[in-house]
């Protein structure tokens, strides 16, 4: 069920009590006597119209029933190219396809230790995203999620176990990348063209793997440590 909170849509599981926020492109949900005159928020060409920073709610209330937001749905934030800043709550576990992507002056995001995936194109093109922290319990990240990104500097924790196709692809700031010691994919064109890249750094008894998995086309790159 989609429902409109404070100017923001989710579609809500009511048998869960759960919700996740979800774009506002889908027209015939939108009706101007929908919102009321004190929200926020407009919509311009099909996204959310974020000037500066957005918090989600970790909870919303809707009908007298509360529910715990779980997810940032497909587009949901897409081409919001006005937003600097988000802060996402630590009940949020997914951050689905093509969620942010296009938010150009996104600078920086913290990922929350309760997020497990971030989809495909998530932060594609997010050109002006030059720092983030991801969560201790980030399980995989998707195909070309931050294709273009501006990030000098990249930490990924140990429980990241898939690392997609094109994840950083173009990333052409980026430095330093510090592998954790959970992997089991890497996918092709992960760090390719990025050009600055100085260093790939992995954990020692993880050299050999890391190399038969898809480290092997960056060698001169990587680095051990202990």
């Amino acid at each position: 069920m989609r429902v409109n909170v404070d100017g923001i849509w989710y579609i809500i599981n009511k048998a869960d009590k759960v919700a996740e926020l979800c774009s506002n492109d889908e027209s015939d949900y939108i009706e101007d006597d929908e919102l009321d005159d004190s929200d926020d928020f407009d919509f311009e060409d099909g996204s959310y119209a974020i000037d500066g920073y957005f918090a989600v709610p970790a909870y919303i209330v809707f009908e007298g029933e509360e529910y715990r937001v779980n997810s940032i749905g497909r587009f949901a934030f897409c081409d919001c190219s006005r937003m600097l800043g988000i802060m996402l709550p630590n009940t949020i576990e997914y951050i689905n396809e093509d969620a942010f992507n296009g938010c150009y002056s996104l600078e920086k995001i913290s990922i929350p230790d309760s997020v497990v995936y971030i989809d495909n194109f998530a932060f594609h093109t997010c050109i002006g995203l030059q720092k983030i922290k991801f969560g201790c319990n980030l399980h995989d990240i998707g195909e070309y999620a931050f294709r273009g990104c501006s990030f000098s500097e990249l930490v990924f924790p140990d429980s990241l176990k898939y690392l997609s196709e094109g994840a950083f692809e173009n990333c052409d700031k980026l430095k330093i990348v510090t592998l954790g010691g959970g992997l089991n994919l890497i996918g092709k064109l992960v760090f390719d063209h990025c050009d600055s890249l100085e260093q790939i750094r992995v954990p020692s008894s993880k050299y050999d793997y890391y190399m038969s998995i898809g480290l092997k086309k960056y060698e001169k790159l990587v680095v051990k440590y202990e």
